[in-house]
């Protein structure tokens, strides 16, 4: 796929990104690493593992665990809105309008159009051209696909997109009912997203008793 009308009738076309590039703004945010427990093995050695939601068992676990799944998923939020601008900005052409109509009605509605001539761009395909999740989703592959992006990551960056907490501005028109479910999803998703930002996979063993 190289092109794409988007739901509002806009039609895009696919540029390559440089893998480096997409690798860089993959790593600029790491995702935090689960809290630990320690146990005795059989051996008498003690033994330091990850956390799970099956782990918890005092006070001090469950509020351990409650902050990092608020950071992971703040960073979560953050990761894939500077993945989504990297699409945007590298990976996305599409021809700006050749009058200011829709600027003069964002104002209307009290929305602040920037000024600076590459934000403006962006805000324009955020607001004006990418309307719902779906188109989204199928940018991030068009794009993606384009720059050569082999089939295994390519599943995992869809995946992690997908089970975002929150999939950028695009979808905060989306119904509340979605947005939960969403959540939910990355909560069930997490070492598919870990493993995704970090190339040491989260260890979950079940805490011994």
């Amino acid at each position: 796929m190289t092109s794409f009308i988007t739901s509002r009738g806009i039609e895009l076309a696919f540029k390559p990104i440089p893998q480096m590039l997409i690798d860089r703004v993959q790593r600029t945010h790491k995702l935090p690493d689960p809290p630990t427990y320690e146990v005795k093995s059989v051996t008498g050695v003690t033994e330091t593992h990850y956390h799970d939601e099956t782990t918890l068992e005092t006070d001090d676990d469950r509020a351990a665990w409650a902050a990092y799944i608020a950071a992971r998923d703040a960073e979560l939020v953050e990761a894939n809105r500077a993945f989504m601008r990297l699409v945007f900005l590298r990976g996305v052409e599409c021809a700006m309008p050749g009058d200011d109509t829709w600027e003069r009605e964002q104002a209307l509605m009290g929305i602040d159009v920037p000024i600076d001539a590459i934000e403006k761009r962006l805000h324009y395909l955020e607001t004006e051209v990418v309307a719902t999740v779906q188109d989204a989703d199928v940018i991030v592959r068009g794009v993606l696909e384009a720059s050569g992006v082999p089939q295994e990551a390519l599943a995992q960056a869809e995946d992690t997109f997908r089970h975002s907490p929150r999939r950028d501005a695009i979808e905060q028109t989306d119904s509340q009912a979605e947005q939960v479910d969403d959540d939910a999803a990355i909560r069930a998703s997490g070492d598919r997203v870990q493993a995704w930002h970090d190339d040491e996979p989260v260890r979950r063993t079940r805490r011994k008793r």
